[in-house]
């Protein structure tokens, strides 16, 4: 119940006197409760301190949430640039991998048997089968099938060695 509304029932004169009077009491505030008791001003002070201690509490778990939903979203673009980072290093180790392997093979465009060999091969284990498939398939990508190409003898199944006086001499007579 509002003090204001006693200015209908008692009129203007002695609505002033009552709230003169009033004003007077130490220690009331001119606020009535629900139950139309008056509240005294140090309950009052007590409740308006507890509901700013609350409300400032109120805003620092607000803003901490705030702060922690930055930092979740944060977090979050961190992990998917780590799991990028990652997939990006297994690619990468896996073409070296790759690389190495057929350098070992004696391939002959690097590169290009690599591009070659990319969408076959998935993981490191499968990359000495493949290889070992693209050199039966494809045998001049590799040094040692094309010795054979070569001018003079080597041909053979030795790979050349019984005839090595003969390619020496080819080789002196072109100045090589």
């Amino acid at each position: 119940m509002d003090i204001g509304m006693l200015k209908e029932y008692l009129g203007e004169e002695l609505y002033a006197q009552a709230e003169e009077k009033l004003a007077a009491v130490e220690g009331l505030r001119v606020i009535a409760a629900d139950d139309g008791s008056w509240l005294p001003r140090a309950r009052l002070d007590e409740e308006i301190a507890k509901r700013r201690e609350l409300q400032e509490k109120l805003d620092a778990l607000t803003g901490a949430a705030a702060e922690r939903d930055a930092l979740r979203e944060q977090l979050a673009a961190m992990t998917e640039k780590a799991e990028a980072a990652q997939r990006e290093a297994a690619e990468l180790k896996l073409s070296c991998a790759i690389r190495e392997e057929l350098a070992r093979a004696g391939a002959r465009d690097i590169p290009l048997v690599e591009k070659l060999l990319s969408g076959q091969i998935r993981e490191a284990g499968e990359i000495r089968e493949a290889v070992r498939a693209l050199r039966q398939r494809s045998p001049y990508l590799f040094e040692d099938a094309a010795a054979g190409l070569r001018a003079g003898f080597g041909g053979g199944s030795t790979g050349g060695r019984e005839h090595a006086d003969v390619n020496g001499a080819i080789r002196a007579a072109a100045g090589r």
